[in-house]
């Protein structure tokens, strides 16, 4: 990433969720801006806070930076002081966009084997992985021949 002074970057990422960390909150607590290279560097740059117990303090900070004028800038800029942090956010869950079909044909004799083809197709707008599969009988729904 190239920063540029007097500009105002904003830096996307993607965090994956296991299935356990639905319902849970992730948080950004620090950020490390390194200047120069790995065999040289000039300066480290370290932002704490904007999260837990650093949140009293942005209300603060906030209210100090609705004070000051704001200088005229291009459309495609934003202004630093009109940024909010948001350091926080809760992981939910959503309907996956998948499709899913079954085909099968029930067994003719005794202790034949089931034969079942599962399609899976995702609709998602990235690739899909780790994908399980669980199948089994429901308690009472065995059919046993008299």
């Amino acid at each position: 990433m190239c920063l540029v002074p007097g500009k105002t970057r904003k830096l996307l990422f993607k965090f994956v969720a296991k299935t356990e960390d639905v319902g849970k909150k992730i948080e950004i607590t620090c950020v490390d801006l390194v200047l120069g290279s790995e065999m040289g560097r000039c300066v480290v740059l370290s932002w704490q806070g904007g999260g837990g117990d650093a949140a009293s303090s942005q209300e603060a900070l906030q209210a100090a930076r609705s004070f000051k004028r704001r200088p005229r800038l291009p459309d495609n800029e934003l202004h630093w002081d009109s940024i909010t942090v948001q350091a926080s956010t809760m992981i939910i869950s959503r309907v996956p966009n998948i499709s899913v079909q079954l085909r099968h044909e029930p067994p003719a004799l005794m202790n034949e084997m089931y034969c079942l083809v599962v399609t899976v197709q995702s609709h998602e707008k990235t690739q899909i992985r780790d994908v399980k599969l669980t199948a089994g009988l429901k308690p009472g729904k065995h059919s046993f021949c008299k």
